[in-house]
């Protein structure tokens, strides 16, 4: 076994050791591949360096193996020194509550009561047909009713100066067809193609008010920008490394970003805003051609969660990511050595 000394800190062991075995910093990236950086930063006990502990005690197994000392000990030393409990779990890898965040989705209700409620609710339903029934025609014929898309989003109340005339409410004239209200209601299920459309009219046209068939000559929501230091962030937004997610639809995203503490959701505002030009919002949901994107700007690592991977794209400075491999609600570490392996 290597002569290293039994006091200091993990660093200090694995610098004495290799100093006593006559190997410079270049040997000990060759033999253990490595990287230098982050032998150095192993070596001055800089760990905030690397992605997160799981990389540092892999890191330093294979530092301390190559030099022939005890891993156990060192990596004890490396517990001891970051002030977390021993795993006690000897080379098995272990997430922690601060690199996982836990988002439980779905009712909490009990299983009875809910469907108590929908057994209500389809009485309701049935009782609301049978006296449509018995009244013959004195009731107006209503629309026929939309076939629900993929994607639906329910669109906020709002007051009546917030409605405005549907196409298929409105004759060539202008004026309001006989036996159909010329006013949509305001609180009626909204598809994914129908707010996209209300978005660019919204945007272009001048607000919630604007027409709802915008001209031929008029643009489109614009295109999301490559994930690259070109992002017009807010100053202060850091662009080492950047993350771009694009999302056909609302769904959980949450991103833990350097030292942050916790993963933070998206912001999905009431009415997303098409991307903009510049001070782009670090999180923030922007509407843009085909759905929204978000991105986000960091020094060091990212740590991302989707819930929802169906035609979720994502990509680290300008590297696409294999979203399709990944699985719903899964902690993604991505770092530096993402970019290298993507080739970016």
């Amino acid at each position: 076994m290597a002569d290293g000394s039994a006091n200091g800190t993990p660093g200090q062991r694995l610098r004495a050791a290799r100093e006593a075995r006559g190997a410079d910093l270049e040997v000990a990236h060759e033999s253990t591949k490595i990287p230098l950086r982050l032998i150095e930063a192993i070596e001055r006990d800089e760990y905030h360096k690397l992605s997160g502990p799981l990389y540092v005690r892999s890191f330093l197994r294979s530092y301390a193996g190559w030099l022939g000392l005890d891993t156990g000990e060192i990596l004890r030393a490396y517990e001891s020194l970051a002030g977390r409990p021993e795993s006690g779990g000897g080379d098995e890898m272990v997430w922690t509550e601060d690199q996982v965040q836990v988002r439980r989705v779905g009712s909490s209700l009990p299983r009875d009561l809910l469907i108590g409620a929908a057994v209500v609710v389809i009485l309701a339903l049935a009782a609301w047909g049978l006296w449509t029934i018995i009244r013959g025609g004195d009731t107006p014929s209503e629309p026929a009713a939309v076939p629900p898309e993929e994607f639906s989003v329910i669109v906020p109340p709002a007051t009546a100066v917030d409605s405005v005339a549907t196409p298929e409410a409105v004759g060539e004239t202008g004026k309001p067809r006989p036996g159909r209200s010329a006013l949509q209601p305001a609180t009626r299920p909204e598809t994914r193609q129908a707010r996209l459309a209300r978005l660019e009219a919204d945007s272009l046209l001048g607000g919630p008010r604007a027409e709802a068939t915008p001209p031929a000559s008029a643009a489109v929501l614009p295109v999301p920008v490559a994930a690259d230091a070109a992002v017009p962030f807010i100053a202060g937004t850091p662009t080492v490394l950047v993350l771009r997610v694009l999302l056909p639809a609302p769904t959980n995203c949450s991103v833990r970003r350097d030292d942050q503490a916790a993963a933070r959701p998206v912001v999905w505002p009431d009415r997303p805003q098409p991307l903009p030009t510049r001070d782009v919002s670090p999180g923030v949901a922007y509407a843009v051609r085909n759905g929204f994107a978000i991105y986000w700007g960091a020094r060091d690592t990212f740590t991302l969660t989707l819930g929802a991977l169906q035609d979720a794209r994502a990509s680290l400075n300008g590297a696409d990511l294999p979203v399709d491999r990944w699985q719903p609600g899964q902690p993604v570490v991505l770092d530096q050595h993402t970019v290298q392996r993507l080739g970016g």
